[in-house]
């Protein structure tokens, strides 16, 4: 892969100043452009689970790895991903479970942050052994994903922010005997002014 978009890989991302136009121009990628000089790639991982078909009880959660110093217009395309794993079962995988199918992802992942000697046999340069890093920087799931990752509470669950450690609390903004009609974005900001009143 590396081979294939050895021209369009930027290994030296530049932040554009105080807009934030793409992952490189974030905090976190700052951070590791100030403590590792080295050529380094970024990852953004996604985990979520798929059902197979329409009524199989049967699913597949892959961890799909996108290459962040790709440009934007490549960066999401099939080829272009990489699938560090694929859990299928017939539910929905538990947390130990998780946590044992995502154990040598992250054992490898560590081993690349420390680097590796990547040579392109396709040119004869003094540059053709090169040291590159390779940091896992964000993920992108949604919230149970998220939960099973973190292996944290469900986020309905008490304590299930994967930020904070608040017990958190549930709120009844609707009457449970009330029909329930499709919502839209002005009735729902009408229920929350109502809730904020009361």
């Amino acid at each position: 892969m590396i081979l294939n978009n050895n021209i369009t890989i930027n290994f030296f991302p530049s932040s554009a100043g105080t807009t934030i136009s793409d992952i490189s121009d974030g905090n976190v990628y700052d951070r590791l452009r100030l403590a590792c000089p080295d050529r380094f790639i970024t990852l953004t991982m996604n985990v979520d689970g798929v059902q197979i078909k329409k009524g199989s009880n049967k699913s597949i959660w892959p961890v799909l790895l996108a290459i962040n110093n790709l440009p934007l217009n490549r960066r999401y395309a099939i080829e272009n991903t990489i699938i560090a794993g694929i859990w299928s079962g017939v539910h929905k995988p538990s947390r130990a479970q998780m946590a044992a199918f995502l154990s040598p992802i992250v054992e490898e992942l560590s081993h690349l942050e420390k680097g590796f000697n990547f040579v392109d046999y396709r040119k004869f340069s003094i540059e053709q052994n090169t040291v590159i890093k390779v940091f896992l920087i964000g993920a992108c799931c949604d919230k149970p994903a998220q939960a099973l990752l973190q292996n944290i509470s469900e986020p309905t669950a008490a304590f299930g922010c994967g930020r904070c450690e608040f017990i958190g609390e549930v709120e009844a903004l609707f009457d449970i005997n009330h029909n329930r009609l499709l919502r839209f974005h002005t009735a729902k900001c009408t229920s929350i002014d109502v809730y904020e009143k009361n």
